[in-house]
């Protein structure tokens, strides 16, 4: 509204310059032509009329209007001269007036015609302007914005990479046969370098659930820590990591020196040892920060396993086994830090497909998923593949993608044209090893493998 008000009173400012201009130089160009020649101030006997000089200044400056305007302004005087039979006023009037309105529309017509094409710019540009405004508004609220969508995008895509990570760092040190004390420092470095942690110490923790003074190792500042701390007794209690952004008693009486208390259990619920966190960025210490470093210790945890439940240990088939053991810990991940896993079957119904097809399958597993391939009572062929840290969505992609592989490699446009039937468990918190292995032999009308019947009758110790 202002800019409009703005815009018309500039507008009428401009008109009244232009017509005050417009007569002003109209005039000034006869008061000097009869300033030169008093005799004929319209250069009506010389060969060239320099009165053109005022409307071709006036329609260069203001376009054909005003230059015509200008025109008007010369011929009436001319007329008033000529009728007051002035001396001076002799001559050709037609030839005068009609080089001035040539030279008139030559002008105006040049100043119209560029100024047609700069307003055309001039709208151009704005419109430019407004879009890169625009532009750098979008950039600024997404440079604000990209760190936590950053940070928020690349810890939900890459839990399973720091996982494959850490098992491949643990894998190398050749120590995750070895007992916790070896390992102690590469736990440490591993947590401080996928966790951000800045300071920690690793204890030891006792059958009997005590800590033992004497830590393990430790990374930055030494600190004396209270091994009574209640954020170190209550992760012992619930054998889950503990922060100040959960601890049950109040925070505001909270007098240690923890940010977190990480325990280090084995798939069993064993409690191995625990570490006690009392620095980190400020930026790192999120609900997803955390949840990463309690899934990594979980999984750290189990590969420096102790000992095997009994129930476990009656199992000889060591593959189906690892199977069980990592639903068990899948299911222990969904209940204690709600992340998502699931379990998917494939019923081969016609054995020549299965032979041809098995190693697609298998191969295009990920790293960290599991398979189980066991024959049901019919004879038909059955894959359980383990998707660990995997929801619904991405199992839908991995479907997808395997059924675009049988397409390409098989021309089968889908697991119904394979004859193979597609069967799928998301994990829940309720769930354990046995109850989601019947759910699944029942609906492929499979038998019970014998392994499962030895584990069936201690499936209390298994899911403990």
């Amino acid at each position: 509204m202002i800019y409009t008000n703005w815009l018309n009173n500039y507008t009428d400012l401009r008109f009244s310059t232009a017509i005050a201009e417009t007569v002003g130089i109209t005039g000034l160009s006869m008061i000097l032509g009869y300033w030169f020649l008093p005799t004929t101030p319209f250069f009506a006997t010389q060969g060239f009329s320099w009165l053109i000089i005022g409307p071709l200044l006036i329609g260069l400056r203001y376009g054909l209007l005003f230059a015509l305007f200008s025109v008007l302004l010369i011929i009436e005087i001319l007329f008033l001269a000529r009728g007051s039979q002035l001396p001076w006023a002799d001559g050709s009037l037609p030839t005068i007036g009609f080089a001035l309105i040539a030279i008139a529309f030559i002008a105006g017509e040049f100043r119209n015609y560029w100024e047609r094409k700069l307003k055309r710019l001039r709208a151009s540009v704005q419109y430019l302007d407004e879009r890169h405004n625009e532009a750098c508004s979008a950039f600024n609220i997404m440079k604000v914005s990209h760190e936590r969508l950053e940070e928020s995008i690349v810890s939900q895509v890459s839990l399973r990479d720091n996982v494959l990570n850490v098992r491949k760092l643990i894998m190398d040190s050749n120590l995750h046969n070895g007992s916790l004390t070896d390992a102690g420092s590469i736990i440490l470095r591993i947590l401080s370098e996928y966790g951000d942690i800045q300071s920690a110490t690793l204890y030891k923790i006792e059958k009997n659930h005590h800590i033992v003074s004497d830590a393990i190792a430790s990374i930055g500042d030494s600190i004396t820590l209270n091994l009574m701390d209640p954020l170190l007794t209550e992760a012992i209690k619930m054998k889950k990591t503990v922060s100040l952004q959960d601890h049950s008693n109040d925070k505001k009486h909270y007098n240690g020196l923890l940010l977190l208390a990480v325990p280090l259990t084995d798939v069993f619920g064993n409690l191995l040892g625990i570490i006690a966190v009392n620095k980190m960025p400020f930026r790192s210490y999120t609900p997803e920060k955390i949840k990463l470093i309690s899934i990594l210790s979980v999984y750290i945890g189990d590969f420096f396993a102790q000992s095997i439940s009994p129930a476990f240990m009656e199992i000889k088939n060591e593959e189906f086994r690892n199977f069980l053991l990592q639903v068990q810990r899948c299911i222990q991940n969904v209940a204690t830090y709600n992340v998502p896993s699931s379990i998917v079957c494939f019923e081969f119904k016609n054995q020549q497909n299965f032979e041809m097809t098995k190693m697609q399958f298998l191969e295009k597993k990920r790293c960290l998923d599991q398979a189980w391939i066991e024959p049901n009572k019919y004879g038909n062929q059955v894959i359980f593949l383990l998707l660990p840290l995997t929801n619904s969505l991405a199992v839908n992609s991995f479907k997808t993608r395997l059924e675009r592989l049988l397409d390409e490699d098989f021309s089968f446009q889908n697991f119904q044209a394979a004859n193979i039937s597609f069967h799928q468990h998301d994990l829940l918190p309720i769930d354990n090893v046995i109850d989601v292995m019947n759910l699944l032999t029942a609906q492929l009308e499979t038998d019970k493998p014998p392994h499962m019947k030895v584990i069936e009758k201690k499936r209390y110790a298994i899911s403990q």
